[in-house]
């Protein structure tokens, strides 16, 4: 199990600095989730992304992911910072 380091809103943005080293990350809303994402941290800054796994046609599948897919509600992606 892991540590929780935030919370956030549609839109919302959470900054958190964390070791050197392998790390797991998973997002929660309600009950439903994304996978865990594995990713090293090196010197660079890490941009994690959550994103609704839901879009496009998939989003009439909304009900199957809450009760049988849980884990696929939400997707983490890892992106290049912002430079500037």
């Amino acid at each position: 199990m892991g540590l929780e380091i935030g919370q956030l809103a549609e839109g919302e943005t959470l900054r958190h600095e964390i070791t050197a080293g392998k790390h797991f990350a998973e997002a929660k809303i309600d009950w439903c989730g994304s996978q865990p994402l594995e990713f090293s941290v090196e010197s660079e800054e890490q941009v994690l992304v959550v994103k609704s796994a839901l879009h496009g046609a998939k989003s009439m599948l909304a009900l199957y992911y809450v009760f049988f897919k849980r884990q696929g509600y939400l997707t983490l992606e890892l992106d290049q910072p912002n430079k500037g």
